[in-house]
Formats: C-alpha cells, sequence, structure tokens
C-alpha cells in the first residue's frame, strides 16, 4: 500500500447545505427486503460498490443474506418516508478492526442519508469494542471520499486497481468518534 498523505491533492468541498434527516434509523435487513432492494439497485450502484451487478431477486436475496460478501453484517438504511433508502455492512478484520460499507439510492442522495448512517453504524462499532473502523473507496468517488473525510477518517493509501480504477483505503481509529451528527435512532447491531 502506497502512503498517500504528502501527494494527494484534496481540494475540500463547496459548503452545501445538508438537508436534515430525521426519521433515518438502521435495522438488519430481512429476506422479504430483497424486494425493494431490487427496485434500487442499478449498474452504477452495483459498479461504485465493486459487486456483481444484481438483476435478479435470488442476487437481491444473497446480497441481504450477505452470501458471497465480506460484509456479513446487513443493516438497511431505512427513513419514515420513504422506507428502505439504501444499506450499510460491517464485517469484522480482527478482534477490534471493523470494515464498513455502505450506499444510498440515487434517489435519495445528498439528503445528509448516508452521512446520518455511517456517522450511526460507526458509534455502534465503537460501543461494541472496535477501535479501528476501515472503508475501502474508489479515488474519483468524491462524494464518499469527503464524507469520510469529514466525518473524521483519514486516507491510509491506495490498494489495489479494480477496474483499472485506484481505490484509497481509509481509517477512523482509536476512540475517535465521528463528527457531526448526533441524533439517530438505532437497533442494536449483531455480529
Amino acid at each position: 500500500m502506497k502512503n498517500l498523505h504528502s501527494h494527494i491533492p484534496y481540494a475540500r468541498p463547496t459548503r452545501r447545505l445538508w438537508y436534515p434527516a430525521p426519521g433515518i434509523r438502521l435495522h438488519p435487513l430481512q429476506h422479504h427486503d430483497a424486494t425493494r432492494l431490487l427496485a434500487l439497485f442499478s449498474d452504477k450502484v452495483c459498479d461504485n460498490l465493486a459487486i456483481e451487478r444484481i438483476h435478479t431477486l435470488k442476487q437481491a436475496q444473497n446480497f441481504v443474506h450477505g452470501d458471497g460478501y465480506a460484509h456479513k453484517v446487513r443493516l438497511g438504511i431505512w427513513h419514515k418516508k420513504h422506507g428502505l433508502v439504501g444499506s450499510a455492512a460491517w464485517g469484522e478484520d480482527t478482534s477490534d478492526s471493523a470494515f464498513i460499507s455502505y450506499w444510498v439510492a440515487p434517489a435519495f442522495q445528498r439528503h445528509g442519508y448516508g452521512r446520518l448512517a455511517v456517522t450511526q453504524l460507526v458509534r455502534q462499532l465503537k460501543q461494541q469494542g472496535f477501535h479501528q473502523i476501515l472503508a475501502d473507496v474508489y479515488f474519483d468517488n468524491l462524494p464518499s471520499k469527503s464524507l469520510l473525510i469529514n466525518l473524521g477518517f483519514r486516507i491510509e493509501g491506495t490498494l489495489e486497481e479494480y477496474e483499472e480504477k485506484p481505490i484509497l483505503r481509509l481509517m477512523l481509529e482509536g476512540d475517535n468518534q465521528p463528527h457531526g451528527l448526533t441524533q439517530v435512532s438505532f437497533h442494536p447491531l449483531s455480529s
């Protein structure tokens, strides 16, 4: 892994209004949620997640159950009005380190739902004793990279290239809590 601290040009995003996102909660995905997920998935969403494109109900069900994926704990991002708007997931790397991933369907992006979901997920993982939270992001995925950096993650380096796209590893370490929003409802995470 290359150290990128000294030579990654990073322009702070312009100030955007983050719309309040009341009513967001994380809740374990259930088998019956696959139908709604299938409607939310697009080829672009799957490509951004570096997963096989999901076109069938069976593929969506496999995603819900984590079959074939490193992140075994799958949580829906639920909005009070819109229902399921995306998902977050995590997997244990070591006894005190966890990997996270998340996505919000394009129709619901730029409303703060991803920020709320990641903030909530990280806080819950910290409460469970994980001291290091890792996330991998495509170098050109500026919204996700900015979200994580603004929550206190730092860029650790570059992993490999996936289909000729560099992947960044970001980390939140120690007792640092994510910066930002504190009012979120949640259900305990299972491992």
